[in-house]
């Protein structure tokens, strides 16, 4: 079971991640070795923390439905 408190880790994470790669992308000589595996690295964490919020939510309304 997801708790909301990891929902929240994972958010700092992909705050974390964001900054990183708009850091790196400003700083680097080659703005696009570095930067982009960041970036792809938080587009990915943010596809998949919206499907375990969503899947996260459709379980509790599940388990509300059967009680």
């Amino acid at each position: 079971m997801l708790r909301w408190r990891h929902v929240l880790g994972l958010v700092v994470l992909e705050v974390a991640l964001f900054v990183i790669a708009g850091v790196t992308s400003k700083s680097n000589h080659h703005p696009g070795t570095v930067s982009n595996v960041f970036w792809g690295a938080f587009l990915v964490g943010v596809v998949l923390l919206i499907l375990l919020v969503l899947a996260t939510g459709v379980r509790s309304l599940r388990r509300t439905k059967a009680s």
